[in-house]
């Protein structure tokens, strides 16, 4: 399958929403080729499905569009910033989930841990410690968060 990625003025676009241009990285032989991305967002979605896509990698990314994009099935990895020349080599060799590829101020799990918080445990007794939760936890978010979270989990394969 193909990893697309959004792209402006040879970094990764900002924002998915907008983005009027993807390169597209085929198999090991395959030629990277750009294409012009339908403005539409439902289009984009089914034209990224169309091409073969099974990983999105952009910017910033709308609720909307990236419930459109999971529903197609491609796997998405968004808040990424960067030059495309380092972020491709960096998907190639499996590091573009490090923090120097995190678009600044997103609170994207390269910053932090993935559900980390407290809570309530399943125990006896009343437990009025202080301490910080770590781990996937049964949060509440809204259904973009808890999108986020699974594809981040998957990705991580945690």
């Amino acid at each position: 399958m193909k990893t697309a990625i959004t792209v402006w003025n040879n970094r990764v676009a900002p924002v998915f929403d907008t983005a009027e241009t993807c390169m597209l990285l085929g198999e090991k032989d395959e030629p990277t080729i750009s294409l012009s991305l339908p403005k539409d967002e439902k289009a984009k979605a089914a034209f990224l499905k169309e091409h073969e896509v099974s990983t999105l990698i952009c910017g910033g990314i709308s609720c909307e569009c990236e419930k459109l994009i999971l529903n197609e099935g491609i796997t998405l990895i968004p808040f990424i910033a960067g030059a495309i020349d380092d972020v491709v080599s960096a998907w190639k060799e499996n590091r573009l989930l490090s923090a120097r590829f995190g678009m600044p101020g997103c609170g994207c799990p390269r910053r932090r841990r993935i559900g980390s918080g407290s809570g309530r445990g399943n125990g006896v007794g009343r437990g009025d410690g202080i301490g910080r939760g770590s781990g996937i936890g049964r949060g509440r978010g809204n259904a973009c968060q808890r999108a986020r979270r699974r594809t981040y989990a998957s990705i991580l394969h945690v």
